[in-house]
């Protein structure tokens, strides 16, 4: 997923604080811009297998809880 903000690729070196930005370019330095949102999860997670089997067995109505 692409988010639409993002974030100065330099700014650790050049900004005292992250420089947000639209744009593909800082607004301040010129430098590119990367994207600034965290993958939303990681498909090598030791315990993702288990998770997403527990989130399709609640939606399909068969929890556990009951």
């Amino acid at each position: 997923m692409k988010s639409d903000i993002r974030v100065c690729g330099d700014w650790e070196a050049t900004h005292e604080r992250p420089v947000y930005t639209l744009g593909d370019a800082c607004p301040e330095c010129g430098a590119a811009a990367v994207n600034s949102a965290p993958a939303p999860f990681n498909p090598e997670e030791p315990h993702g297998e288990y998770r997403r089997r527990a989130r399709v067995r609640n939606r399909d109505g068969n929890s556990d809880d009951e």
